[in-house]
Order: structure tokens, then sequence, then C-alpha cells
């Protein structure tokens, strides 16, 4: 089952998706005009944070932690896809 959630991250750590154990696979897909960058933390900052260019995607499989995005200026919407 697929679940899509749709996200508007900010100039501070928002909440992607949460941990979940029955996750088997996650993708972020960066709909906004600018990169946004991504963590495992809620303290992920454009410094730390792994850049995910706008138009990208990152799909991650066996990880069931929960994942952050922070942006530099205003605000970016992504897609959130999880396969349970």
């Amino acid at each position: 089952m697929a679940q899509v959630t749709k996200v508007t991250v900010i100039t501070t750590a928002t909440l992607l998706t949460a941990a979940n154990g029955n996750r088997k696979t996650m993708m972020i897909k960066n709909n906004g005009a600018a990169s946004i960058f991504i963590g495992n933390s809620n303290q992920v900052t454009t410094a730390t944070g792994l850049e995910l260019p706008q138009g990208q995607q990152l799909c991650v499989t066996g990880d069931t932690d929960a994942y952050w995005g922070i942006c530099a200026a205003g605000s970016q919407q992504v897609d959130v896809v999880e396969i349970l």
C-alpha cells in the first residue's frame, strides 16, 4: 500500500515523515523552485542536510526513521510517498 503526503518545507526543520516500522520504501520529490535539505533529525540545517535540488527525488529503502527537511528561504512543496 502506498501513502502520499504533500508537505510544505519552510526555513525551520519541517517533519516530512514520522518514523514508521512498517515502511519498506520512501520517495521524497522536490516540487519546489529551489533546493531542500533532508536529514533524519529535527536539527537538520542547510549546512548539514542532504541537498535535494528542485525537480529531483530521493528514494530510500529499508529505513524506518523519521525524516525532516528545511529550505534556505521561503517555502518549497514536496511529495512524500511511503510504500508500506
